[in-house]
């Protein structure tokens, strides 16, 4: 599903174009600026504009096609045209891929370095990204493609890259529990010799993540868990913070690996 990976240098481009190539990868989601603080976290890998070729290492070919921003400029989509040169690579990966391929970059230009994204549009950024990554999943679902990975980085290629896979995990996670209470609910509705009997305290929590309704409400990350047995529409809400647990998380991580060392 992903290849988490560190912001190229000048060094390890021409490597990470191949990389992408060689796995089909037709997403690319970069979550870091290339300055930030004053320090450089990523080198420009990618043509100046659209119409401008650049090859890497006499091996890769990259063409910009296209660039637009969107969201007010907190998401910048590019696509590119990725060619290899390198005749002796171009024999063998040519039985994996015969033609050139088209990846389309997404980048995030608002979430700073240790923290989460600064904006009330951070709802927005994260539902597009994870539809255009299960668009691209239906893609390869339909033309066939057994592997065709999203690429992730920021600049080390752990701290946001880590959040972001572990809020698609619990977005895909909570949306797959989701889907089977709904078709156990449809069984047991079109079933009526179908009882099922529950103590007091047990409950059926429906989890789901609402990302347009928490948008219109709240401007940060929020998971909204429903208790659908009460008689009345919302018996009890309880809101928590997507980004913080994540980083909760990472927190206690790094912790434990100090302690180690």
């Amino acid at each position: 599903m992903f290849i988490s990976t560190q912001g190229p240098t000048v060094k390890t481009f021409d490597r990470f174009w191949k990389m992408v190539y060689q796995n089909k990868c037709r997403i690319i989601i970069m979550l870091c600026n290339l300055y930030e603080d004053l320090m450089v976290k990523c080198d420009k890998y990618w043509p100046d504009e659209p119409g401008i070729v650049k090859i890497y290492n006499n091996e890769v070919e990259v063409e910009m096609i296209s660039q637009v921003e969107l969201m007010k400029g907190l998401i910048i989509e590019r696509n590119f045209k990725v060619t290899l040169v390198n005749d002796q690579q171009k024999d063998y990966l040519s039985k994996i891929l015969k033609e050139s391929l088209i990846v389309s970059q997404y980048h995030v230009t608002c979430w700073p370095d240790h923290g989460i994204p600064n904006s009330d549009y951070s709802f927005n950024i994260i539902t597009f990204l994870l539809k255009k990554i299960k668009e691209n999943y239906n893609y390869s679902i339909n033309n066939n493609i057994l592997y065709s990975p999203t690429v992730v980085h920021c600049s080390a290629g752990i701290g946001r890259t880590g959040t972001f896979m572990a809020i698609y995990n619990i977005y895909d996670h909570l949306n797959a529990q989701l889907n089977n209470f709904k078709k156990s609910k449809k069984i047991n509705s079109n079933n009526s010799s179908f009882v099922v009997s529950k103590s007091k305290d047990e409950q059926v929590m429906e989890q789901k993540v609402s990302v347009e309704q928490d948008i219109k409400r709240k401007s940060t990350s929020k998971v909204k868990f429903i208790d659908i047995n009460s008689n009345s529409n919302v018996k009890e809400e309880i809101f928590f913070s997507v980004f913080s647990i994540v980083r909760k998380l990472r927190e206690q991580r790094f912790m434990l690996v100090t302690e180690l060392v």
